[in-house]
């Protein structure tokens, strides 16, 4: 499976406001950044430049690419078996 770092998940007021929040929960935690990752699984091969630049909207800048090198890296995820508003489609 092959994960490829995304845009900023979170505008900076929103970004601001959740890493204040994780402050108040618990001092020694710190948001750094908060960006979609996504996984796409193929079997043959991939160009990866040319797919990172499909799923980058026009707007955002191009990932600095070793987000998902970083030791201390939580990723957060939907559970599963949740209902998207793409899931039907």
């Amino acid at each position: 499976m092959l994960l490829l770092p995304g845009s900023d998940a979170l505008s900076a007021p929103r970004f601001k406001r959740l890493s204040n929040e994780i402050a108040l929960h618990d001092s020694q935690l710190k948001l750094t950044r908060a960006f979609f990752v996504y996984a796409i699984e193929s079997a043959g091969d991939v160009d990866v430049e040319k797919l990172g630049a499909l799923l980058q909207p026009g707007t955002s800048p191009i990932p600095r690419g070793d987000e998902l090198a970083q030791s201390e890296i939580v990723i957060v995820a939907p559970r599963i078996g949740t209902i998207s508003p793409w899931s039907s489609k």
